[in-house]
């Protein structure tokens, strides 16, 4: 956990000094990543539920 919230920080700080349309795309590829983890997230919930 705390690698992923130091790798959002340093990223956060890049963002800064780079232009909008990196900015944006940046922000585009941190969202993406955020809703693959939340769906990975919920199919090993599901997995683990159907086996009980």
């Amino acid at each position: 956990m705390n690698i992923v919230s130091g790798n959002m920080y340093v990223s956060s700080h890049a963002i800064v000094g780079t232009p909008d349309v990196t900015r944006a795309s940046s922000f585009l590829l941190i969202f993406i990543a955020i809703a693959i983890l939340k769906a990975v997230g919920v199919v090993l919930l599901a997995r683990l539920v159907l086996q009980d």
